[in-house]
């Protein structure tokens, strides 16, 4: 659903996913880690960065946890990617770096 077309409506199967999620109590870290970090990379995609501000420091609050796990380095990724957009490049700079330092050592 990321890579679709459509990402308003991958935006709402997302929430309402992770809704689930939530009313269910299922919290486990590195499932509402990449949640969070799809969530943020979607609203990047629909020019909503503050609000993919907001989904990328949730999923990097329970991702930060796992620093060898490959989800964490996707949200570094995705995280260079936000920072990209605002033309903030030394911050993306940095995040591109962290993620790629991560996939070299697993």
């Amino acid at each position: 659903l990321l890579q679709c077309n459509d990402p308003v409506s991958a935006l709402e199967f997302f929430e309402s996913s992770l809704k689930v999620l939530v009313d269910n109590n299922i919290n486990e870290d590195l499932t509402l880690g990449a949640y969070y970090s799809d969530l943020g990379y979607l609203c990047v995609q629909l020019g909503e960065m503050k609000k993919a501000e907001t989904y990328y420091n949730k999923s990097y609050s329970y991702l930060k946890k796992y620093p060898n796990d490959y989800q964490y380095a996707y949200l570094l990724n995705n995280m260079g990617d936000y920072y990209h957009w605002l033309s903030n490049f030394n911050k993306a700079k940095f995040y591109y770096e962290e993620s790629l330092k991560m996939t070299e050592t697993q």
